[in-house]
């Protein structure tokens, strides 16, 4: 039993030891090892090869716009749904209001015909 959890242990540190070689390897390996086969050049910056990073800021600069408008719209319909809760039920107490004073009125004709 002692053999198995021994052998065990070892198979682990090796495991464990192996993992961390290949580790250090690709931490240390040039990139041309990792990438396979590539190069690298350096453009001096010129109208043509910086109108990318131009369109990439006119894009954040557009996004922007677009949010600022979004949430200004989204306020204004919020305010408007407000504004116009506010004038159906004003309009329906009314109603309610006028109902009630024309069924009082009704209430004392028909009391002094009664009468």
């Amino acid at each position: 039993m002692r053999w198995i959890i021994l052998t065990g242990i070892m198979l682990g540190a090796l495991v464990l030891a192996a993992g961390s070689y290949v580790a250090l390897w690709y931490d240390t390996a040039p990139a041309s090892q990792l990438a396979g086969v590539g190069a690298y050049a350096q453009v001096p910056p010129n109208p043509y090869n910086t109108l990318a990073q131009e369109l990439a800021a006119r894009e954040q600069a557009l996004a922007a716009r677009e949010e600022k408008a979004r949430t200004a719209f989204v306020e204004r319909r919020d305010q408007n749904q407000l504004v116009l809760i506010t004038l159906v039920s004003l309009l329906l107490l009314a109603l309610i209001l006028l109902n009630f004073i024309w069924d009082i009125l009704r209430a004392r004709r028909t009391l002094k015909h009664d009468d």
